[in-house]
């Protein structure tokens, strides 16, 4: 098995309260971007894990290489003004992860 592609994914809050979660731009491992949206935190890296799910299966309909990556999750703190006590929980227990 080849090592895994590791990329970091940063969450945001957007101004109207919901959260977004997208890919370093700036990182050029990928050859695909992908975004995910929610209410909570937890919403969107599910809806995140869905458009990378599905960019994998578009790339191999396609016959496209597509690049497998883990995602090392961070906080945009400037996006984040107050930051309730269950975000917080959730973030001493996020991890890296990989979606199959």
């Amino acid at each position: 098995m080849k090592d895994m592609n590791i990329v970091k994914a940063y969450i945001e809050r957007g101004n109207n309260g919901t959260y977004g979660v997208y890919v370093d731009l700036s990182d050029d491992t990928l050859n695909y971007g992908i975004h995910g949206n929610g209410n909570t935190v937890e919403e969107a890296i599910e809806d995140f894990e869905v458009g990378y799910l599905e960019m994998k299966e578009l790339y191999g309909e396609e016959g496209k290489d597509f690049v497998e990556a883990k995602f090392d999750f961070h906080y945009d703190n400037t996006s984040f003004q107050k930051v309730s006590e269950s975000v917080n929980d959730f973030a001493d227990n996020l991890k890296m992860v990989q979606f199959a």
